[in-house]
Parts: structure tokens; sequence; C-alpha cells
């Protein structure tokens, strides 16, 4: 029921999702591969957010196509605070009345 679901991405996480015996990590891992399925793999949902460059190889390979956030830089803070409160950082102006020129005239 969530809007966004943040998953942390670091090795310990990683291991976890990807071991065969059963944890928490491997759960949740599934479920999320699920709720990505359900939804045709469109991605709205969960966010990878990293403390450490190195750790952008541990996002899950079904979330790793959206973007991620380095939430220990100020700007990866940032950025995923805006997306959390869709306040994007660039508005688009609104679209102006299109000039309509009539017929073109032979010449």
């Amino acid at each position: 029921m969530a809007d966004f679901v943040l998953v942390v991405s670091t090795k310990h996480y990683a291991e976890k999702a990807q071991a065969p015996k059963r944890s928490g990590g491997r759960f949740e891992s599934v479920l999320i591969l699920n709720d990505l399925y359900e939804a045709g793999m469109t991605n709205d949902k969960f966010i990878p957010i990293i403390f450490e460059s190195a750790d952008v190889d541990q996002i899950l390979k079904w979330i790793k196509q959206v973007n991620h956030y380095h939430v220990a830089t100020n700007d990866g803070y940032d950025s995923l605070l805006r997306r959390l409160l869709d306040d994007p950082a660039v508005v688009a102006p609104p679209v102006g009345t299109p000039v309509k020129k009539g017929p073109a005239t032979p010449g």
C-alpha cells in the first residue's frame, strides 16, 4: 500500500537476497520481483538507495535499471527527497497558445 519502498542496497543485503537458503532478505527480494511482475515490470515504487559508491553494484538486478540515490551525498539526498515529495528541481513552463499562420500563398 506504500507509495514508495526504499531498498537499501548493501553487500550484506545483496548476499541475503541472493542466498539459496531462506532469509528475510531473500523473501523481500521475491516480494519486490512479484510486485514488479504484476505491474508489467514498470517500477515507480521501489527506490534503490546506497550509502557508498561501491554499493551501486549491490542493487538488485530487477531494480537496477531505475534511478538510484547515493544518500550519503547532499545532492543524492536532496534528489531523493524531491522524488519522494514530488518536488521537481526543474518545472517546465506552461505551453503557450499555438500561432496559426493561415493558408500558404503561392509564390
